[in-house]
């Protein structure tokens, strides 16, 4: 990102992260990402939208999972919920945001086509493939 531009939503950040790192796509992916969210507007809302979702959600979460590990009077019911319950929240987010993104990646393709767009893409379609110079393994 330019210096003092306004930094995107935090879910872009981390996707971002953790596909150009651990899944070695690099700078060839940062790049393609970046104009990506650039070259729509609804794909930088709906980023925004899963920020606020999985905040709200790990702040959930958080809670709940707080409140029965001190309350609850067996260590063992507290100990077991205070591992388990993270993951089971993480799941139940993975999963309801994978059809919600899948849902919003349609209605996009939907509107690209209505501009004209072939294939319902950004005219930059071409230039947005991801290529990564370390082999597939």
């Amino acid at each position: 990102m330019p210096k003092g531009s306004v930094a995107p939503p935090a879910v872009f950040t981390i996707i971002e992260d953790v596909i150009a790192v651990d899944g070695g796509g690099g700078r060839v992916f940062r790049a393609a990402w970046l104009r990506r969210y650039e070259a729509s507007e609804m794909f930088r809302e709906m980023m925004y939208k899963l920020t606020l979702f999985w905040g709200a959600g790990c702040f959930l979460s958080v809670g709940v999972t707080c409140a029965v590990v001190f309350f609850v009077e067996s260590k063992y019911v507290a100990f077991g919920f205070g591992w388990a319950a993270p993951f089971v929240w993480a799941a139940i987010w993975a999963a309801l945001t994978t059809v919600w993104v899948q849902r919003m990646l349609k209605e996009e393709e939907v509107e690209w086509e209505s501009r004209g767009q072939p294939g319902g893409k950004p005219v930059m379609a071409k230039s947005m493939e991801i290529s990564s110079p370390l082999p597939r393994t």
